[in-house]
């Protein structure tokens, strides 16, 4: 089986919808009271990102934007002021977040949460979140298949002890998941926990009430049977082997992305600009 990671660089040219839906959005954010004054720090190609992943949906983009405003600037301020890539580089040199490859058009985006890695005495949960946006951040940017297909993501639960259980609050479990699924600029597929045990079911069945529920019925706790993922992406065969495909582990992940995750800090640089022109007001850290 020859393999070949699909050339998905931004692509840069717009067909005519694209044109059309982004002219539709960049109005109604100009007609929007909260939204005039930002719309001068969006650009092109993060707009495109959106409208590409919510399949044209002008209303579904501008919602999302809507709420991307309000959770950054009065919502979870705090959060969003986490992404900054200087002060995250020592979690991102942990690898805890990993890309899958894609090889095909067709396929979605696949990030995988690796709890073993995540120690919280080294890492505060705000701090992995923060990793985590930017992870799906770069991967919504520079993968078209991921824009156009949308994101799965994967929590191997393998490690989860009681230390990770004591960081895991009502709060926290709400402040992912509305993220998540009201303002997320690409659109999230669902997310497949795997290698679960009972500690961590215990602790989804007791958190699963502040999750909105049009994403609880996205979410699968597993142990082995992958079947909800195999479900989401057009091969199963094209997946690495610990995840049930084909694919040799040492070729079924890109290596580097914490390098290029640095390289690109147009993310911190939008939630700076849009919290710095609300004159929002962070607590110290």
């Amino acid at each position: 089986m020859e393999l070949t990671q699909t050339n998905n660089a931004n692509k840069t040219e717009m067909d005519q919808k694209e044109e059309e839906c982004l002219r539709t959005v960049y109005k109604m954010m100009e007609d929007d009271f909260a939204l005039k004054p930002m719309r001068k720090h969006y650009t092109d190609s993060f707009m495109l990102m959106s409208i590409r992943s919510y399949q044209y949906d002008v209303m579904s983009v501008f919602r999302v934007i809507k709420y991307l405003h309000l959770y950054s600037t009065e919502v979870y301020p705090d959060l969003f002021s986490c992404v900054n890539l200087t002060k995250l580089k020592p979690v991102l040199d942990k690898q805890i977040f990993q890309f899958v490859k894609t090889f095909r058009d067709d396929s979605p985006g696949i990030i995988m949460l690796k709890i073993r890695r995540w120690k919280p005495s080294e890492v505060s949960p705000d701090e992995l979140i923060a990793v985590g946006v930017a992870y799906i951040y770069h991967l919504a940017m520079t993968s078209l298949s991921a824009q156009k297909n949308g994101v799965i993501v994967i929590v191997d639960t393998s490690g989860f002890g009681f230390g990770h259980a004591r960081q895991i609050s009502y709060d926290l479990t709400k402040k992912i998941m509305h993220c998540l699924t009201f303002a997320s600029p690409i659109r999230i597929l669902g997310y497949v926990a795997i290698n679960s045990h009972m500690l961590f079911e215990k602790m989804y069945n007791v958190m699963k009430f502040v999750i909105p529920e049009n994403a609880r019925k996205d979410i699968h706790i597993v142990k082995t049977d992958l079947s909800p993922l195999y479900k989401m992406v057009p091969s199963k065969e094209l997946l690495p082997v610990c995840l049930g495909g084909e694919v040799p582990d040492d070729l079924g992940f890109l290596e580097g992305i914490e390098e290029a995750v640095m390289k690109d800090p147009s993310l911190q640089n939008l939630i700076a600009e849009v919290q710095k022109e609300c004159k929002v007001k962070k607590t110290s850290r």
